[in-house]
């Protein structure tokens, strides 16, 4: 099969997209590809026209000619069993255990609705497409924490003007959405990077970045702002000083644009939680980086963990103690410590007077940001210590003249002529270049989460429900709750049964 990849590679197709190659008759080729790649993959190989129709149970497949006996009735039984069995060796061969359900369940959904066509020749044959997956129980231990359907069997409208202007809606909501967030981001961080000093709890806090947001489509003023967070310093100044820059515009207008509140706060509420857990999951581990790539070359069998429990302990000790390789000999550990507590005691001269842990960075996130930035500095300073050469551009070679490529080529037809000796690279150069220790920079790191546009959801309640979907919101009966009123509009309006809830 290798070799057909090979051969598909060598037309333009992503191989890595193919999950399998059979052959389910002559001259036939069935070629198994993700359900995004098969439009890119037809384009790709325009030349050749798919078998639309085409039927892999008919009892002409059957080659061999121990089934030659057989009635056209059983042949086409077996036919189907060998189909089968084929598709349950794909799924085999498959090494990732979510492609093999993805791929599992399709077959599987493709036999069942054959089998109204096929009758009674599917049932005893249906189930042995996934036998490697229930040996696996895979099907099992298998959990899905988030439901894709398409909106219109979740939307059971029978009005197509209603269901298109509320997918509009949605449109526009996700893409608005999505602008001010990078926005709000964007100019967040460029905070974080300019005002260092100045940096608050307050970022953590759903209410603060609603209040960005809001200056961002132009709902409150950076003025309203300041006056709004006085505690943080220079907000007003460093938003005029980003948005002065050329190609910055930081608004983002509504366009008549309604129902966003609610979006934007839930929104709003992820950052908070996003940027608090950027730092509190990735502090130790970028720490622990830092002092593998500063002792790797020299020590590198050191082990980290007892050096970052000296590091983010309270205690006033500054020092390594005991015995911390026990494989190395006296000299070379003092060597160690000596390296050791000097880059121990610069990382802690950063960091807070409280013993660093998850707990306790939870309250103060920004507690571990000088400790960063100083490790920022010293990659930095270390990669413009070593310069990394610059790949050298090979000179053309010059036109030779008429006269001399025929000279040569009169040279070459002698028979006993001898081959040039090619020129020995001197030794000293070569052991030198040998010797010498190449420099492989250290892996920089953000400061922050990175602002991006791939915001997947928006938030629909009972706030924002009949802005979207007019004539959602059912009439309110008696003494019916808020929330029973919610419930009973929202199971009256969507097909919840798609998502197997009944109630």
């Amino acid at each position: 099969m290798s070799a057909e990849r090979k051969k598909f590679y060598q037309v333009g197709v992503n191989a890595a997209r193919i999950i399998n190659i059979h052959y389910p008759d002559q001259k036939i080729m069935t070629v198994p590809v993700h359900n995004d790649y098969y439009q890119e993959l037809l384009g790709t190989l325009a030349s050749i026209k798919p078998i639309l129709g085409y039927n892999p149970t008919k009892p002409s497949t059957l080659r061999d000619p121990k089934f030659t006996s057989l009635t056209e009735e059983e042949r086409h039984k077996q036919a189907v069993v060998v189909h089968q069995t084929r598709l349950a060796r794909i799924i085999q061969n498959i090494r990732s255990p979510v492609l093999q359900y993805s791929v599992a369940k399709y077959f599987y959904q493709q036999l069942q609705q054959r089998q109204l066509a096929l009758e009674a020749l599917c049932i005893d044959c249906v189930m042995k497409v996934i036998p490697y997956l229930e040996k696996r129980n895979l099907v099992a231990t298998y959990q899905r924490y988030t439901v894709s359907l398409p909106l219109k069997s979740f939307v059971p409208t029978v009005d197509e003007d209603v269901y298109n202007g509320a997918l509009e809606k949605i449109k526009s909501l996700s893409m608005f959405l999505r602008k001010v967030v990078f926005q709000a981001q964007l100019f967040i961080n460029f905070y974080i990077l300019r005002r260092p000093s100045n940096l608050t709890s307050e970022f953590f806090q759903q209410n603060f970045w609603y209040s960005i947001c809001r200056v961002v489509n132009e709902n409150l003023s950076i003025a309203q702002l300041q006056s709004k967070y006085p505690q943080i310093l220079f907000l007003a100044d460093t938003w005029i000083e980003l948005h002065g820059i050329e190609g910055v515009d930081l608004e983002v207008k509504k366009d008549g644009l309604t129902n966003y509140g609610q979006v934007l706060s839930t929104a709003c509420e992820t950052l908070a939680t996003c940027y608090n857990n950027y730092y509190i999951e990735n502090f130790r581990d970028i720490i622990a980086k830092y002092f593998i790539y500063m002792i790797r070359a020299a020590f590198p069998h050191i082990v980290y963990e007892p050096v970052l429990d000296a590091v983010f302990s309270s205690a006033p000790q500054n020092t390594m103690a005991g015995d911390i390789a026990s494989s190395i000999s006296e000299e070379i550990q003092d060597k160690i410590r000596t390296f050791l507590n000097q880059i121990m005691l610069e990382i802690k001269n950063k960091l807070p007077s409280f013993p660093v842990t998850r707990e306790t960075l939870s309250k103060a996130p920004f507690g571990i940001m000088p400790a960063l930035r100083y490790v920022l500095i010293k990659y930095g300073s270390l990669i413009e210590e070593n310069p990394q050469p610059q790949p050298a551009t090979q000179p053309q070679p010059a036109t030779r003249p008429q006269s001399v490529l025929a000279e040569q080529s009169e040279q070459t037809d002698q028979p006993n002529r001898r081959r040039p000796k090619k020129k020995k690279k001197a030794k000293k150069d070569a052991k030198k270049d040998k010797n010498e220790k190449k420099f492989v920079p250290p892996r920089m790191f953000s400061l922050f989460p990175n602002p991006s546009l791939r915001w997947r959801f928006i938030k629909i309640d009972s706030q924002n429900l009949a802005g979207i979907f007019p004539g959602a919101i059912l009439q309110k009966q008696g003494e019916e709750t808020l929330f029973q009123h919610t419930q009973r509009s929202f199971f009256a309006y969507f097909n919840f049964i798609t998502l197997k809830i009944n109630k």
